[in-house]
């Protein structure tokens, strides 16, 4: 409890906003309107984790359940660090830009190519490391989370470009999208999980995921379609060009744990990985001209230049 009181109290020193009780019906109702969908969406989301995890404790136990919990920490890290910083950033974003679809459209390629140049590595290095982070990291009471973190990091990958759209609905005034796409991914979670876990157990609970998130990005295709112009337009070969940097980068980590064993090794091979990486697709962003510098630049530096986005009639909006 302390954190919080903390924060919010460092947060109003920093931004000396003090707000008063007072009722205005119209932005009442907006507001209500707006939030119904954001509450549905995040209600969807829990009953489905709640679900998965009566599923998977009825089933197999308590201490499977644990495993579970502990390789999808690892997994979704990624995405819960791209998360904060890209929803933080790019929410306010689109809601600037509602009338704007064109830029509305550049911001969610260009955030795509950044997010998917810091994720990307990221996930396929704990695809090829996982054995290694089972033993070495976690160990001897953590054995067989890394088949389940394989395949989680194969589901959050496969669902960034959905996380990627969330801001994009809320910020141009579709809410409902969210929470169709959260209805989607949920309802087919439910449907298979039990089976799922049944026959695989707790491996089952994370292979669940694969077909549920291939359900709401089927679904979140056409729905970018409806609001944005052309949001894929050269977005493909991109991100097939990121993909290989970091399967390529990725495979170099098991051959370093050959040389180099035990924690020592888990951390060269981590580390050189990421730097290959890094290297590579400095390279390709030089030849193909990808814009990975740059966005990444404006993502985590919060570079004006992506923030100040312009409005109709060339006008910006006079800061508050």
């Amino acid at each position: 409890m302390i954190g919080p009181l903390l924060a919010a109290a460092i947060s109003y020193r920093v931004a000396p906003y003090r707000p008063r009780l007072r009722i205005e019906r119209a932005a009442t109702r907006r507001l209500l309107g707006f939030g119904r969908w954001v509450f549905l969406s995040a209600l969807l989301a829990a009953v489905g984790n709640l679900i998965l995890q009566a599923a998977i404790s009825r089933e197999l136990g308590a201490a499977q359940l644990g495993l579970y919990f502990m390789a999808a920490r690892f997994a979704y890290l990624p995405l819960e660090v791209l998360a904060d910083v890209v929803g933080t950033v790019a929410f306010p974003l689109y809601a600037r830009l509602q009338s704007n679809v064109e830029q509305a459209t550049t911001v969610f390629r260009r955030l795509a190519i950044g997010s998917s140049a810091i994720a990307y590595p990221m996930l396929a290095l704990l695809i090829a490391l996982a054995p290694s982070i089972d033993h070495e990291l976690l160990g001897s009471s953590w054995t067989g989370t890394s088949a389940i973190m394989r395949v989680l990091s194969v589901s959050a990958a496969l669902g960034l470009f959905g996380d990627l759209a969330v801001p994009v609905y809320k910020g141009l005034g579709r809410p409902q999208s969210v929470t169709a796409l959260e209805l989607v991914q949920s309802s087919i979670v439910t449907i298979v999980v039990w089976p799922f876990v049944t026959h695989y157990g707790v491996l089952g609970a994370a292979l669940a995921w694969l077909p549920a998130v291939l359900g709401s990005q089927l679904l979140n295709l056409r729905l970018l379609a409806a609001v944005l112009r052309r949001p894929l337009q050269g977005l493909p070969q991109r991100l097939l060009a990121i993909s290989a940097i970091s399967i390529g980068a990725a495979a170099i980590g098991p051959v370093v744990i050959l040389v180099v064993s035990g924690m020592l090794g888990l951390v060269v091979a981590a580390s050189t990985s990421i730097v290959v990486a890094a290297g590579l697709l400095l390279c390709l962003d030089c030849r193909l001209d990808l814009g990975l510098v740059s966005t990444v630049r404006e993502l985590f530096g919060v570079d004006p230049a992506l923030l100040r986005a312009r409005l109709p009639h060339g006008r910006r909006r006079p800061p508050r």
